[in-house]
C-alpha cells in the first residue's frame, strides 16, 4: 500500500511538471511573437520572407539560419552570392531534417519560406522536449521546486531567443537530454541512438558520448560489475554518426581538415592557448573605443561556466563535468570567445546548477539581482536580434 501510494504521488508530481514545462513553453513562444509584433508595430524589424500566414515562423530566421536554409535547399559547397558560404561548418542534422519536412509545407514554391517553416517547427518542437526532459532529469536529480526554476531559465534565459530562433540549439538538446536519460536509466543501446542523433546536429554531440561514457565507467564501478561488450560497443554509434561528416567532406574536398577549416575561414576560429584566448576576447571589448555589450557578455558567462565546471568537480558529478568540461575547453581555447553564452544552453548541467543556486536559501538580494539582470539581457537580446545585430 505504500509503495502505491508513493508511485501515486510520483506520477502526479510528475504530471504536474510535465504540464508546467508545457505552460512555461507556450509563454515562451508568446513572449517573443508579442516582442515581434511590437516591434513590426514600430517599424523596427527588417524584411522577412513569406506570407503573413508564414510570419510566426520566419521572424526569428536570421543569422545562422540563412546557412541552413541555404543546405536545406541547394546542399552544401553553395555560395553566398558569389563568395564561399562556408555552409560546411555546419552539421547536416538539422537543414536536412527541415529539408524533409518541407517537403510537406510546400517546398516546390521555390522560396525559402517553407524550408524557414520547417526549421521553426523543429526548433518549437525540440524546445518543448527539451523543456520536458530537462525538468524530469532536474527533479531526479534535485527536487521538482528546482526543475521548475530550471526549466524558466532554459525557455526565458537571456539567450533563450536561440531556441526561437531558427538555430540547431533546440533539436541537439532535445536528444541530449534523451541519450543521458536513457543513460541514467542503463539504456545504453537507446542512449547511444539518441546521441547518434546529436551527433550529426552539433559537433558538441562528440562531448555528449565522453560524458556518457564517464557515466558508464562510473556505473559499473558503483555496480561492481564488469563492462558489458556490446554496451561499450554502442558508443561507437554516435562516433561512426560524426565521423561519417567528416568523411564525406574528406570524399568532395580531398581534406579531413575540411571542417576546421571552413571555421577559420569564415569564423576566425583556430585552437590558441587559454591565456591567449582570454586576452583576445578582452581585447575585442574596446575594438570601437567604447565597450561592446556583447564582447563583455561572452566574458561574463564564460566566467560563470568556469564557476559551473568548479560546482560540478567539488560535487564529483564527473559525467557531468566532463560534458561540461568539454565543451568549455572548446570554447575557451578558441581565438576569441564566441557564442559562449548560446552555448551553455545545450550545457544542461550546468543550467541545472543555475537552478539549484537560484532556490538555494539566503543571499536573496543577489538572487534577485541575477534575476533581473537576466531579464533585463534578454530583453536586449531579443531587440538586438529581431533587428540584425549581432546577439551571440
Amino acid at each position: 500500500m505504500v509503495d502505491a501510494t508513493t508511485s501515486t504521488s510520483e506520477d502526479r508530481s510528475i504530471g504536474r511538471g510535465l504540464r508546467f514545462a508545457g505552460i512555461v513553453w507556450l509563454a515562451s513562444r508568446g513572449y517573443f511573437l508579442a516582442a515581434a509584433g511590437l516591434m513590426a508595430l514600430l517599424h523596427r524589424l527588417p524584411s522577412h520572407p513569406g506570407t503573413p500566414a508564414q510570419w510566426p515562423f520566419t521572424v526569428y530566421s536570421r543569422f545562422d539560419a540563412g546557412h541552413f536554409v541555404r543546405i536545406a535547399r541547394q546542399g552544401y559547397f553553395a555560395t553566398d552570392n558569389g563568395a564561399p558560404a562556408h555552409d560546411e561548418a555546419f552539421f547536416p542534422g538539422y537543414p536536412l531534417a527541415a529539408r524533409f519536412l518541407a517537403q510537406l509545407v510546400g517546398a516546390g514554391s521555390g522560396s525559402d519560406a517553407p524550408f524557414l517553416v520547417a526549421m521553426s517547427l523543429i526548433t518549437s518542437i525540440g524546445a518543448l522536449v527539451s523543456a520536458v526532459l530537462l525538468w524530469k532529469l532536474t527533479a531526479e536529480v534535485s527536487t521538482p521546486t528546482v526543475a521548475h526554476v530550471a526549466v524558466a531559465v532554459l525557455l526565458f534565459g537571456p539567450y533563450s531567443v536561440f531556441l526561437m530562433a531558427s538555430y540547431s540549439e533546440a533539436p541537439f538538446l532535445a536528444f541530449a537530454l534523451a541519450a543521458w536519460l536513457l543513460a541514467r536509466n542503463g539504456r545504453w543501446w537507446a542512449a547511444s541512438a539518441a546521441a547518434s542523433v546529436a551527433c550529426v546536429i552539433k559537433v558538441n554531440g562528440l562531448f555528449l558520448v565522453a560524458g556518457l561514457l564517464v557515466m558508464y565507467c562510473v556505473s559499473i564501478r558503483q555496480r561492481g560489475r564488469r563492462a558489458v561488450r556490446l554496451e561499450v560497443v554502442s558508443f561507437a554509434l554516435p562516433l561512426f554518426a560524426t565521423a561519417s561528416y567528416f568523411w564525406w567532406l574528406h570524399t568532395r574536398t580531398g581534406s579531413w581538415t575540411t571542417w576546421f577549416d571552413e571555421e577559420r575561414a569564415g569564423w576566425g576560429r583556430e585552437r590558441v592557448a587559454p591565456w591567449t584566448a582570454l586576452a583576445n576576447s578582452v581585447g575585442q571589448v574596446f575594438t570601437a573605443g567604447t565597450p561592446h555589450v556583447q564582447s563583455c557578455l561572452e566574458l561574463i558567462f564564460a566566467a560563470l561556466l568556469v564557476g559551473c565546471l568548479i560546482v560540478l568537480g567539488r560535487r564529483g558529478q564527473w559525467p557531468e563535468l566532463t560534458y561540461v568540461g568539454l565543451t568549455a575547453a572548446a570554447l575557451l581555447t578558441s581565438t576569441h570567445y564566441l557564442s559562449v553564452p548560446r552555448s551553455l544552453l545545450v550545457c544542461f548541467p550546468a543550467i541545472v546548477v543555475i537552478a539549484q543556486w537560484l532556490r538555494r536559501p539566503g543571499s536573496r538580494s543577489l538572487r534577485w539581482a541575477a534575476i533581473a539582470g537576466a531579464t533585463g539581457v534578454l530583453l536586449l537580446n531579443t531587440f538586438t536580434f529581431m533587428t540584425d545585430r549581432w546577439t551571440g
